[in-house]
């Protein structure tokens, strides 16, 4: 995984970190192919590897309830409240430094301000 947030963090996107680790026969999650939302995920739900608090030892559950839509009988996630959500520090477990996930982490920022900025005029 250093390998990915090391190669995110010097401006390789997504896309050619997920052809690279394919290219190398590196099995992706579940023994399938890498793809870059795997890494980059969703910001709003804080997914993707790029996002995932445990390589920095920080353990995060109950952010998510699933509920039953009952007009098509789907599960739909639902976001819980901060308060709701349960963190707990387990340095043990942590294998990316603060340093390379900071600067992750401002990537991944700025490239959603970009999005951000460009979706802004087209929103009613």
């Amino acid at each position: 995984m250093r390998r990915v947030f090391e190669a995110f963090a010097a401006g390789e996107g997504p896309k050619s970190i997920a052809a690279a680790l394919n290219r190398n026969k590196i099995p992706g999650p579940r023994g399938g192919i890498w793809q870059a939302g795997i890494l980059r995920g969703q910001a709003a739900r804080e997914t993707g590897i790029l996002r995932n608090r445990l390589y920095i030892g920080e353990l995060v559950w109950n952010q998510r309830r699933w509920l039953k839509d009952p007009g098509t009988g789907q599960r739909v996630a639902r976001a819980n409240a901060p308060s709701e959500v349960v963190r707990e520090q387990v340095p043990e477990l942590r294998i990316i430094e603060q340093s390379l996930w900071d600067r992750v982490q401002q990537r991944l920022e700025a490239q959603r301000a970009v999005l951000d900025e460009g979706t802004s005029d087209k929103r009613p």
